[in-house]
């Protein structure tokens, strides 16, 4: 009975952190999200201090304003909110491939595309190709 107690547990406690990292961030405020990200870029594309700190503050910058987009009353038009996101995305990543090696940006696009790759919710797209449309 108690190994059955602690298994349960041990099930919704990693089912609650899965919750949690599919969230993606959007709990945290930019200076957080800019921080997480830039750590994680630092370790996976082995930045040196000097780049490291550049790109910490070029994620802040845009964080910043994909916040402002995320508060904007957009009307439930997630479109629109999607599509500024995706602006504010390329500039952020225009401006970082002027600090990062050729190969450093290599990786850092197939990162990208490998996130994006798992986005989705319950029946959401997670293969990273535009949905078929019928009809």
């Amino acid at each position: 009975m108690k190994f059955k107690f602690l298994f349960i547990a041990a099930l919704l406690l990693a089912t609650f952190t899965q919750v949690l990292a599919q969230r993606g961030g959007w709990d945290m405020d930019p200076e957080q999200r800019a921080k997480t990200q830039a750590a994680m870029m630092k370790d996976s594309l082995s930045l040196s201090e000097a780049q490291a700190s550049k790109v910490e503050e070029v994620l802040l910058k845009y964080a910043k304003q994909m916040s402002d987009v995320r508060n904007e009353d957009s009307g439930g038009n997630w479109s629109a909110m999607r599509e500024k996101i995706m602006v504010i995305r390329e500039a952020q990543n225009k401006e970082l491939k002027t600090m990062l090696t050729t190969e450093q940006y290599d990786k850092w696009t197939k990162i990208q595309e490998a996130q994006r790759g798992n986005r989705g919710g319950p029946g959401g797209n997670r293969s990273g190709q535009p949905k078929e449309k019928n009809g």
